[in-house]
């Protein structure tokens, strides 16, 4: 299986991409840019050449341009005709001139036409031709070995040929004038600028994405850190957290390093707890089973009376019970915490629900000497009833079985906004406030020595299942106590499905 490459690598390869589009981009338009401007330079450098040479073939034999006699266009202008135009002329005459020396026209003579060399670009070249008969009448001795238009041409005509060569080719009533230009020059400076393009966005493209390694890999350091604690975690090392002070750790790493850190925690929590739990239920199950069977070793030892066989039989007996209880309790709270209870929920009346249960409950509190008294206000609550019922069951038997002395317990319960509130209080002997935290731990118990002595032998894990049942139902339980004076349990929760989380 291929390996995925990392996010730095990801990252860094879409940012390659985004930048090298980008620069290819810029620097394609750059070109084209340049590439017209060029071109209009040399446009307008041979626009500008065209008006005096063709001024100057288009009079006649010392002619002015105001009072000139022009041959008729149906005329054939001899030779003589444009060369004596340009006696008097402001062109220079000059042997290291751009054409080379004199032109010839078509019956061999020569014209003194010439250009100075500041005046016109390098590679420059001309040719005058008749317009009717195309007979050329001056040409420069650079012009390139090409085929010369034929025809009449108003205006500028600019084109390319397929050698390599802008040209302009106006014409007037006499003569047609084409000027040109070798772009060996033009396109040898193009390369030129193809090449600094290149080598700059080359370089712009080198150091940025070496900027967005740095970056990116200072940025993304904080992964490496969860990587590794994760690694550690994995390998059994719950106490690991990540740090959460690296330098240039950006906000979205911190929130995600600090989350982290507190499942981290919770789930080291969970794997202390569930140790303890482990242990703590491994001890509640020896101690019944180690009476079970020293009893049972016992009895299987010698002969004894029916007496005696009877009373062995009723310890087995209530060890046996223990056994079950824990068990019971053990896989009710599992089921809790896979999330594999479902609540049957009704809407009944809460004060009905409550007397109907205490009713119950008043005849064990008798034996104890105590009382359960009921202060409720009336209201349609949607529950389960049954588990309900076992939460208040549970709450009421706590109050009886963990004071030596009788206790006055009153349930009450409030309808206050949306929340249904129940309290179960009772002034006994309270709760210690160091141990306040730890009553829904599962096994806790506050006087073990008491609670091994009580009928039924409590687990230690009625609290925690009263609490599982709350949560379940969306709400809340809570204890405060004031030993010797008052205890009260609170238990709260949604009055209407509706609300519940």
């Amino acid at each position: 299986m291929r390996k995925p490459l990392s996010l730095k690598s990801n990252i860094l390869i879409l940012n390659a991409l985004i930048l090298g589009s980008v620069l290819a981009l810029l620097g394609t338009t750059f070109y084209f840019y340049e590439y017209q401007k060029r071109l209009s330079v040399i446009d307008v450098s041979l626009d500008q050449l065209v008006t005096p040479l063709r001024g100057e073939f288009s009079r006649p034999p010392g002619a002015t341009d105001s009072d000139a006699r022009r041959p008729s266009s149906r005329e054939r202008p001899d030779p003589s005709y444009f060369s004596a135009g340009l006696e008097g002329s402001d062109w220079t005459r000059r042997e290291d001139d751009l054409f080379g020396g004199p032109s010839k026209g078509p019956s061999g003579e020569g014209y003194g036409v010439k250009f100075d060399s500041e005046h016109v670009p390098r590679g420059f070249y001309a040719t005058v031709a008749e317009r009717n008969s195309g007979d050329v009448v001056f040409r420069s001795r650079n012009f390139p070995d090409i085929e010369i238009p034929k025809g009449t041409y108003q205006g500028f005509f600019f084109r390319f040929r397929e050698d390599g060569y802008r040209e302009v080719l106006n014409g007037d009533r006499r003569v047609n004038v084409l000027i040109g230009l070798d772009l060996s020059d033009f396109r040898s400076g193009l390369n030129l600028l193809k090449l600094q393009i290149f080598a700059v966005s080359f370089i712009i493209f080198l150091l940025s994405l070496g900027f967005w390694f740095v970056f990116v890999s200072r940025r993304l350091k904080p992964l490496k850190s969860i990587q590794e604690t994760a690694v550690k975690i994995a390998e059994g090392e719950l106490s690991e957290r990540i740090d959460s002070k690296q330098e240039g750790c950006a906000q979205e790493f911190d929130i995600l390093i600090r989350e982290l850190n507190h499942s981290f925690s919770q789930l080291d929590a969970l794997f202390q707890r569930q140790l303890r739990f482990t242990a703590d239920a491994s001890h509640e199950l020896k101690t019944p089973l180690t009476v079970l069977i020293a009893h049972i070793d016992l009895a299987l030892r010698g002969t004894r009376n029916p007496e005696e066989y009877l009373a062995m039989l009723r310890i087995c007996s209530q060890s046996c019970g223990r056994l079950n209880r824990i068990i019971q309790e053990l896989l009710e709270i599992s089921r809790y915490d896979a999330g594999s209870v479902e609540l049957d929920y009704e809407t009944l009346p809460l004060d009905e629900v409550i007397t109907g249960l205490v009713e119950e409950m008043k005849a064990y509190a008798q034996q104890k000497e105590s009382t359960v008294e009921t202060d409720l206000e009336s209201g349609q609550v949607e529950m389960d009833p049954f588990r309900l019922e076992q939460v208040l069951t549970n709450l009421i038997n706590n109050a009886l079985q963990h004071n030596e002395r009788p206790v006055a317990i009153k349930v009450r319960s409030r309808i206050v906004g949306k929340d249904a509130v129940i309290e179960v209080i009772d002034n006994g002997k309270g709760i210690q406030p160091e141990n306040i935290d730890k009553l829904f731990d599962r096994f806790f118990q506050e006087d073990t020595s008491r609670a091994q002595k009580q009928e039924g032998q409590n687990t230690g894990l009625g609290m925690a299942i009263c609490k599982a049942i709350i949560d379940l139902h969306g709400g809340t339980i809570q204890v405060r106590s004031r030993p010797e004076v008052e205890t009260v349990v609170a238990v709260k929760i949604p009055a209407a499905q509706s609300e519940r989380i």
